[in-house]
């Protein structure tokens, strides 16, 4: 029982503290846009670039109406070599101008989010 007074005001006192979540800053990060998938496996018939019939592909980049219907799940490997997991608000129209830049090497405004040991960038601009 003596291990359970501890316990309990400890416990009182984490419940009562205020959960205050950190403010995460606008950054800009510079390199070079590319499909997740792809870039992992180096397979370059890797999820909607496999479902592509002929000259749909530029390398690694995606192009016209295939682009536009199937964006890949996007990344930025940035100038240092860290990979970010690309992300856009719903709503917003940056998801297919982000697909054209497939493959291009991109400055791109946002927040960079971490959870699990992975690194999210949620982008408010192309830049």
């Amino acid at each position: 029982m003596k291990h359970v007074s501890f316990v309990l005001p400890a416990l009182a006192l984490t419940l009562a503290l205020p959960i205050v979540a950190s403010a995460v800053e606008v950054t800009t990060l510079s390199g070079k846009l590319v499909d997740v998938a792809t870039y992992v496996t180096h397979d370059h018939n890797m999820d909607s670039m496999h479902a592509m019939k002929g000259d749909a592909m530029k390398g690694d980049a995606m192009k016209g109406e295939a682009m536009e219907k199937a964006c890949p799940t996007l990344g930025l490997v940035s100038d240092s070599g860290r990979v970010y997991l690309v992300s856009t608000q719903m709503g917003e129209s940056l998801e297919s101008k982000l697909c054209k830049k497939i493959d291009a090497k991109v400055s791109l405004a946002g927040k960079v989010f971490e959870q699990g040991g992975m690194s999210v960038l949620l982008v408010s601009a192309l830049r």
